[in-house]
C-alpha cells in the first residue's frame, strides 16, 4: 500500500459537500486561484482527486492512504481535526490467463479496518450501519463507548461523479487520528495454547429478516456462557427455501476451557441456553432440518 501526500485546499463547491453538520468552510482571505481558496474539510476529497488522478491514466488497481489534516468553522470558531484515510478502489485481482479480474468490495475494507483496531489492541468495538450524501448504504460507523472513531464502506456514485470517477467501485475507511490513539490500548495480552480440545458446534437459525447479524452474535455471546470462545458467522441466505419476512444464518461456535475437556452435555446445555434467549429477545429460532 502506498501514502499519498496531497495539497489540502480546494474548491469551495466541493468542500460545501464534505462539511460536517452545522459547520461551514475554512476560506484563504488571499488565494492564488478560485480552485485553491478552501481548506479541505475532509481528507476524502484529496483521496477521491487521487483516484480520478490515477483513473485517467488507465491505473486499475489503487491502495492507498494519507494522513494529514482537515478544517472547518462550527459557530465561528475554527476546528482542525488530524484524520487519516485510506482507498481501495479498482481491481483487487487483475486480470490474468487462469483468472478473470476481481474487483474490491466490502469486505476488504472491513477487513483492513479490523485489522487496524487488533493492531491497537481496542477490541470493544461497535459498527453501525449508516448512510448519507456521501456514503452508500453499504458502510458503517465505528464507534467505541457511542463515539464515532471513523467510517468505512462504499463511497456513493454522485460523489464519485463529481470527480469524474464513473464507476462506484471505490471504498474507503476515514478516521479521527487522535480519537483513534485515545482508544488505542497500552497494554498486550497474550493467551497461552490451550491445553484442552476445543469443542466446535455449527448453529443454523432463522431470524427476521430486518435483526442485524451483530445483535444475533450479541445475543450468542451474551447466552453462550464463559467457554464460549469464538462466534464467527459462515453461511447467510435468503430466498425460496426460508420463510417470507425470514432469513438463514449458520454460525461456527467453539468452546474451550482452560481447566478440562468439556462435556457434550455441558455443550448441549449452552446451546439450549442460546436458542432460549434468541427466541424470547430477537424471535429467532433454530432452523428445521
Amino acid at each position: 500500500m502506498r501514502e499519498t501526500v496531497s495539497l489540502s485546499l480546494v474548491t469551495p463547491q466541493i468542500a460545501d459537500k464534505f462539511l460536517p453538520a452545522d459547520s461551514e468552510r475554512v476560506e484563504l482571505l488571499n488565494p492564488l486561484s478560485a480552485e485553491l481558496s478552501t481548506f479541505r474539510p475532509s481528507l476524502l476529497i484529496s483521496a477521491l482527486a487521487n483516484v480520478a488522478y490515477n483513473r485517467n491514466r488507465q491505473i486499475s488497481t489503487l491502495r492507498f492512504f494519507e494522513i494529514g489534516h482537515a478544517a472547518w468553522k462550527r459557530q465561528g470558531e475554527y476546528v482542525e481535526k488530524k484524520q487519516g484515510v485510506v482507498v481501495l478502489a479498482g481491481d483487487r485481482q487483475e486480470q490474468a490467463w487462469h483468472s478473470p479480474s476481481q474487483s474490491f468490495d466490502f469486505y476488504d475494507i472491513k477487513g483492513l479496518a479490523a485489522a487496524l483496531m487488533k493492531k491497537l489492541s481496542i477490541q470493544e468495538y461497535e459498527l453501525q450501519p449508516m448512510a448519507s450524501a456521501v456514503w452508500h448504504a453499504e458502510s458503517v460507523s465505528l464507534q467505541v463507548g457511542g463515539q464515532e472513531l471513523g467510517v468505512f464502506g462504499r463511497l456513493e456514485r454522485s460523489v464519485c461523479e463529481e470527480f469524474k470517477i464513473k464507476t462506484n467501485d471505490v471504498f474507503a475507511f476515514i478516521f479521527d487520528f487522535e480519537r483513534l490513539a485515545q482508544a488505542a490500548g497500552q497494554n498486550r495480552w497474550f493467551t497461552p495454547v490451550p491445553r484442552f480440545p476445543s469443542a466446535p458446534f455449527d448453529l443454523a437459525i432463522l431470524a427476521d429478516v430486518n435483526t442485524p447479524v451483530a445483535e444475533i452474535e450479541a445475543v450468542i455471546r451474551s447466552a453462550g456462557g464463559p467457554h464460549l470462545s469464538s462466534v464467527h458467522l459462515f453461511d447467510f441466505y435468503k430466498g425460496e427455501q426460508v420463510p417470507a419476512g425470514r432469513k438463514s444464518l449458520a454460525f461456527s461456535l467453539t468452546f474451550t476451557s482452560k481447566e478440562r475437556t468439556l462435556s457434550e452435555s455441558e455443550i448441549e446445555e449452552r446451546i439450549q441456553a442460546i436458542l432460549d434467549r434468541l427466541k424470547s429477545s430477537l424471535n429467532a429460532e433454530l432452523r428445521p432440518r
